[in-house]
């Protein structure tokens, strides 16, 4: 009789975790169930059709590139692509069950570092109103899937020390070995293993010099061939991603970039960054009472992988476009944060549980706000506005050109290069395609790739492009021009025009 009594118990918390696990992929199919991503998900496409057709990896036929900040994803869907042609599709469905992975890890997580479900319930909830996740999964593009793969890394770390002998030594070289895995998805991922070495330091310092080898060396095992094998084939380790979107030096004032991420994170950890607040004004009036030490040793993935990450960007990124795209996997762990620490400033819970539910309902409200009036309207119109434009420039570049010509894009590569014929060649002005483009003025890169067109992408009202050519003397003509709609939450009002110039000779 106790048994069926408590089997409801049982099967009402489960159903109500899986609900909130789906919730992020219930909003996405239910608003925008088209959008892709950003252009960047039409480049992990071309990359993936270009390696299909024996065309090597890159843009332009047997041309090696290194343009994937994530190649492990690319290399995914490349043996994806031998099965099906559906690719982008299945890669969407597979981001909307890495996001319900992911919400699914932070109940993990939380439950594991307070000891009730409840508080799991909480962080979860918390993750799976996070707007920005609502946005980014069920796309083409490996946020969600270095999301999840955080919170189960530091799930499986925080398992680790709970073993004991010979297995404890495994067990963390496979945590290495998955850790590889992490940073072939996004490289920022590898600020996991200071923030494990540094655990493994304060928490447990007599075990630091054999776990922290073990954990290195399943590291080094695989990123070191893989770097071997990338410098023989590109000639660098290093994405040109990377190298386009950072700077060499440290930006210590980094004003546009501090605003972005503030943005980010508070509209999308609205809820956590209240609980953590309210908790460290706790922590602060009563220190003597609180082992707040002990919750900060314990707790330092939780908190020193989101914190190193933002200020990596803070750093060395002079812009991001997409912001919460990068700020995504650094924001996963806040709701455990919040939970953990909500935990130990009151015990019983019951007020403090109240708040955090309170916060969940805010947080949810605040981002079904958000979603219907800033972020829907603009990725509905990403498809028949930006996706279809850039197709249709395709098309005039694909029947105006001759085999073995080139057009400089100028920006955004990406549906360009799925669309246009292969025998037409794409020279990146963003410099990622191209990558000796990073740095050079328009001008310059005219000047060393001599195309024969240009495709000026998000044109304006100043007319940069064809001011430009004006100023090289050089003679041009514009052959096609299409207006569209800004596809930049951002930017959300502005319209651009598509231009397609065709050049001439210089008089």
């Amino acid at each position: 009789m106790s048994t069926e009594a408590t089997k409801p118990r049982h099967i009402v918390p489960c159903l109500l975790l899986v609900g909130v696990c789906l919730f992020p992929s219930v909003i996405k199919l239910a608003r925008y169930p088209d959008y892709p991503g950003s252009d960047d998900a039409f480049i992990h496409l071309a990359i993936v059709e270009s390696i299909h057709r024996g065309q090597g990896w890159g843009i332009n036929p047997n041309e090696p590139v290194f343009l994937s900040t994530s190649p492990l994803f690319t290399a995914f869907f490349s043996a994806v692509r031998v099965c099906t042609p559906d690719v982008m599709e299945i890669g969407m469905s597979l981001s909307a069950i890495a996001s319900a992975l992911y919400v699914l890890g932070v109940f993990a997580l939380a439950r594991r570092l307070t000891g009730q479900t409840a508080w799991g319930m909480a962080a979860a909830t918390l993750a799976a109103t996070n707007v920005h996740l609502w946005r980014w999964n069920g796309t083409f593009m490996e946020v969600t899937f270095a999301m999840a793969a955080v919170t189960w890394l530091i799930n499986g770390f925080l398992g680790i020390q709970e073993t004991a002998g010979r297995r404890r030594t495994v067990f963390f070289f496979l945590a290495g070995l998955a850790m590889a895995a992490a940073v072939l998805l996004r490289p920022e991922l590898g600020l996991l293993c200071p923030a494990f070495l540094a655990h493994i330091a304060l928490n447990n310092r007599r075990r630091l010099v054999t776990d922290g080898v073990a954990l290195v060396a399943g590291l080094a095992s695989v990123i070191l061939p893989v770097l071997g094998a990338l410098y023989l084939v590109f000639g660098h380790a290093i994405p040109t991603t990377a190298t386009a979107k950072t700077t060499a030096g440290l930006l210590w004032l980094n004003l546009p970039v501090w605003p972005q991420m503030a943005k980010v994170v508070a509209s999308g950890c609205l809820g956590s960054l209240i609980i953590i607040g309210l908790a460290g004004v706790a922590i602060t009036l009563r220190p003597a009472t609180l082992r707040w030490r002990k919750l900060m040793t314990t707790t330092i993935p939780v908190w020193f992988f989101p914190l190193s990450g933002f200020c990596f960007y803070a750093l060395k990124t002079p812009t991001l476009q997409s912001p919460a795209r990068y700020c995504l996997p650094f924001m996963a762990t806040l709701p455990v944060l919040a939970a953990a620490m909500g935990k130990a400033v009151m015990p019983v819970n019951r007020r403090m549980l109240l708040i955090a539910w309170s916060l969940c309902a805010f947080q949810l409200a605040t981002a079904l706000y958000m979603n219907e009036r800033l972020i829907r309207p603009v990725l509905h119109r990403v498809l028949p506005e930006y996706v279809q434009t850039m197709r249709e420039a395709a098309a005039q570049i694909g029947a105006r050109a001759k085999p073995g010509e080139a057009v400089l894009v100028f920006v955004d590569i990406g549906v360009v290069a799925t669309a246009r014929p292969p025998e037409v060649r794409i020279l990146d002005g963003g410099g990622l395609a191209t990558p000796e483009f990073q740095g050079l003025s328009l001008s310059a890169m005219i000047r060393a790739g001599h195309p024969q067109f240009i495709l000026e992408g998000l044109g304006t009202a100043d007319h940069f492009v064809e001011q430009s050519l004006r100023e090289q003397g050089l003679t041009f003509r514009q052959v096609w021009s299409r207006r569209f709609s800004s596809h930049s939450i951002e930017h959300a009002h502005d319209i651009y025009e598509a231009r397609l110039f065709q050049l001439g000779e210089s008089p």
